[in-house]
């Protein structure tokens, strides 16, 4: 996943970002982050401010998640409500991440 900006990952308000996390996270695949050299600096320097990283991962809501077709948004969500939660997503995204 491309973390851009790192404290505030556009991915992580996309539908289809937040359910490919989601997916390949419970399907045990590998799960990667990637900074630009930019954003690793800052990501860097904000370390600094233990806080920082709770700040960002604070804000994860997937259920506030959009996608650009609208259809494709109803149907992770309801494949969310079917299969897990909204929160149960958000906990396993902040978990991942905080072991990243």
């Amino acid at each position: 996943m491309i973390m851009h900006p790192w404290n505030d990952p556009i991915a992580l308000r996309r539908s289809w970002c937040v359910f490919e996390v989601y997916v390949a996270v419970t399907m045990g695949a590998r799960f990667e982050v990637a900074l630009a050299r930019d954003q690793e600096a800052t990501f860097l320097e904000d370390m600094a401010d233990e806080g920082a990283i709770y700040y960002m991962l604070a804000k994860i809501k997937s259920e506030d998640s959009e996608a650009t077709v609208p259809s494709d948004r109803d149907g992770i969500f309801e494949l969310i409500r079917t299969e897990t939660s909204f929160t149960a997503v958000d906990r396993l995204i902040f978990t991942t991440l905080t072991t990243w």
